[in-house]
């Protein structure tokens, strides 16, 4: 259904989106162009546009989306429209040939964006975010070691750590955050994921060095009245999620989430005298603001708090007779708090101009032991951007001015020793966008940051768009990255182990260049559409802190890159509807890291050659019946030299490939759901993941060289109810 008011104007701004659950939802990636013009837009990850308009001809306005039929508009006075599209076929509507995919490419974005919606993470368990990923090809989950039970994530080959995590496009887990983090964000609250290879926008900051993860949360004006969700597993763990949102008047809304998980039983199904997951409790609450006065100021702010305590180690462990050492265990403890806030003001009169700010301040605090290892931490940030968007001449050339403030505090102490940092960060930026037709789009951005420790950083990265026809886009990026090691947090798998740390040099701040390429190719058959890509992407070390487990078994050493450091990683991905009510997807990645450890240029360990996924979604009608099948193959990767340890205790120097099967059964009625299924249905462990399990305080423990899972089989069931306004 077309809405439209009438006042004369330059430009055309509007928005575009579809009726899903009697809500708005935004089409990203809609194209609008002018009838007999080579003139047109795209629409942003909110589906909304601006285009420059001739105010004295009548002309009109085509508008497509893929899975939509065409729709013209007759535009005359006009300057703002709403486009909704609906599943019926009406005048001034379009018909709906098929259901937007619950994981697409932004087909318009410049960069290689990927977008995984709310429905996506409902084909899992996705407890929490880092169970996000397991449908995903481009992000790869493992343990970061055999007793924590955290998780880590890789792309293009990297630690998580060289991902710039955000959270509504500020500042989100990193520092302290980024080894247990993942498990701080519960699936329930994820409104949707943007995932972006390689360099990401000057605008959030000069941290992405692989890519960009940018988390959307639930908003109250567009989310259910009443969510519930209750989860259980065969491991204990159990799980409830309450979301509850109000409309307060038209310009005032608020949501409360909350949530709560716990696994309290002991499992060692290997019989290692380890438990194979952590115990574990954890609490969130999270409440937040919207106000939007539908003229001229939109704004927002919240609070939010995580307590998270976990307990592993041998299964007989104590903590209150830790000291005298009779059984090995790790405690982690965690406290979280963070309050945010965003102002915007939009010119009626000037679509195209709008300036923004965003504040945030994070507290984080973490507690914990490692066999008689002790590391308590605290971080304290504060993060504001300010950015100011305009034109320059048309709306074919667009340009934003900000300015940021990064502040971080840290004090460390590891054993007896203490630790204190203060990051102080101030920096500009501006960043330009050109797109004169739907066919090219170049967006350039340099930004300049002063660090407290390290100095003048400047940071350029250019993205560049072409589509040879409608269904054939290339897309290229290359980009600067920075970022501060924190080697006692990033590197904490290591501390579940004997060796000693040697930190040989002192850390400097780490910085990469990233260049990157991707060519997709959409089709059609018959009525059923998909598309096939292909990227590649390099990152180049100019400096990057090594961290050496080779040299010795029983020690690890810490030092700055002398030599090359660099990871390639390419995939390939077809993804396509076979039938109506059923789509599916192959994808195949390969990595190839490499670094200078003492000289000699070797491949990185713990880092898989390849990956093959295969996911598959079936529905009956009316979607009563969903049934949702993942299987993954993980490539044999490099495993760290232990050929001097006694031969009980020796690795082999690859570990074998693997492959893993995931399965889910979802069933619908009219306000609630119930769903079951498998995480890793065939049982498949890592075999003796644990180096000199029997003797945690000799010599010779190792937990850290994990390549594949350690808990095994879960199998779960859980239930959702909604209830829409």
């Amino acid at each position: 259904m077309l809405h439209v008011s009438a006042a004369a104007a330059q430009e055309l701004k509007g928005v575009v989106y579809t009726i899903e659950e009697n809500k708005k939802v935004p089409l990203p990636g809609a194209t609008l162009r002018w009838q007999g013009l080579n003139e047109g837009t795209t629409t942003n990850l909110d589906g909304v546009f601006e285009l420059h308009k001739h105010d004295s001809l009548e002309r009109n306005l085509i508008v497509n989306y893929i899975g939509f039929q065409p729709d013209t508009i007759k535009i005359t006075k006009e300057k703002f429209i709403e486009i909704g599209l609906t599943s019926q076929y009406q005048i001034k509507e379009v018909v709906i040939t098929e259901e937007r995919n619950s994981s697409f490419m932004m087909r318009k974005n410049v960069g290689l964006t990927e977008v995984v919606t709310r429905k996506e993470l409902l084909r899992a368990a996705c407890c929490n975010l880092s169970e996000s990923f397991e449908t995903n090809p481009s992000i790869d989950v493992n343990f970061s070691d055999a007793v924590t039970g955290a998780k880590q994530i890789r792309m293009l080959g990297l630690d998580g750590v060289y991902t710039q995590m955000l959270q509504e496009n500020m500042p989100g887990l990193r520092g302290l955050a980024s080894a247990y983090g993942l498990t701080f964000v519960p699936g329930t609250w994820i409104e949707s994921i943007q995932i972006t290879k390689g360099a990401g926008s000057v605008v959030n900051g000069y941290e992405s060095m692989a890519g960009q993860i940018n988390l959307e949360l639930i908003k109250p004006m567009e989310s259910e009245k009443i969510l519930f969700n209750a989860y259980v597993d065969a491991m204990s763990r159990s799980e409830l999620n309450l979301n509850l949102s109000n409309i307060i008047n038209d310009k005032w809304s608020t949501g409360l989430l909350l949530h709560a998980d716990g696994a309290f039983m002991h499992f060692d199904r290997n019989k290692d005298g380890f438990l194979d997951a952590p115990l574990q409790k954890q609490f969130n609450i999270l409440n937040r603001w919207n106000y939007n006065d539908g003229k001229k100021w939109e704004s927002q702010f919240g609070v939010s708090a995580t307590y998270q305590d976990r307990q592993g180690g041998q299964t007989h462990f104590d903590e209150k007779h830790r000291e005298m050492a009779h059984a090995y265990g790790i405690g982690v403890e965690s406290k979280r708090g963070e309050i945010f806030a965003k102002l915007g003001r939009v010119f009626p009169d000037k679509p195209y101009k709008s300036f923004g700010s965003m504040y945030s301040f994070t507290q984080h605090e973490q507690n914990s032991f490692f066999g008689l290892k002790d590391y308590d931490a605290r971080q304290s940030t504060f993060y504001t951007n300010l950015i100011y968007q305009t034109i320059i001449g048309n709306t074919y050339h667009k340009i934003k001015f900000g300015t940021s403030f990064l502040g971080d505090i840290y004090k460390e102490k590891f054993n007896d020793s203490a630790f204190r940092r203060n990051e102080l960060v101030p920096g500009v930026f501006t960043e330009y966008a050109y797109g004169d037709t739907s066919n090219f789009s170049l967006v350039t951005g340099l930004r300049a940051d002063y660090h407290s420790i390290y100095g003048l950083m400047i940071t350029p990265r250019v993205h560049a768009r072409y589509a040879f026809t409608e269904n054939l886009t290339m897309r290229a990026s290359v980009g600067r990255g920075y970022r501060t090691p924190n080697i006692y947090m990033e590197n904490s798998g290591l501390w579940a182990s004997s060796r000693k740390i040697f930190i040989d040099d002192a850390p400097k701040q780490e910085q990469s260049w990233n260049y990157g390429a991707s060519l997709i190719r959409n089709f059609q058959h018959k009525k059923q559409k998909g598309y096939i890509s292909a990227d590649f992407f390099r990152t180049e070390f100019v400096n990057q802190v090594i961290l050496d487990v080779d040299a010795d078994p029983q020690q690890v050493h810490i030092y700055n890159l002398a030599g090359k450091s660099f990871a390639n990683s390419a995939q390939a991905e077809v993804s396509y509807d076979i039938l109506k009510n059923l789509n599916g997807k192959i994808a195949y990645k390969i990595t190839d890291v490499w670094a200078t450890y003492h000289g000699k240029l070797m491949e990185k360990p713990l880092v898989p050659k390849d990956r093959l996924l295969l996911t598959a979604q079936y529905s009956t009608r009316f979607k009563k019946w969903i049934f949702d099948a993942t299987v993954m193959t993980h490539g044999k990767s490099r495993l760290p030299n232990t050929s001097s340890n006694p031969e009980n205790f020796k690795r082999e120097a690859y570990s074998p490939s693997y492959w893993m099967t995931n399965l889910q059964i979802t069933r619908n009625f009219k306000k609630f759901s119930v769903y079951a299924g498998s995480e890793n249905l065939f049982d498949y462990r890592q075999p003796n993941p644990i180096v000199s399990a029997e003797n945690p305080f000799g010599p010779y423990f190792d937990a850290s060289m994990i390549w594949a899972p350690v808990d095994g089989r879960r199998i779960y069931a859980g239930l959702r109810y909604k209830l829409e306004r």
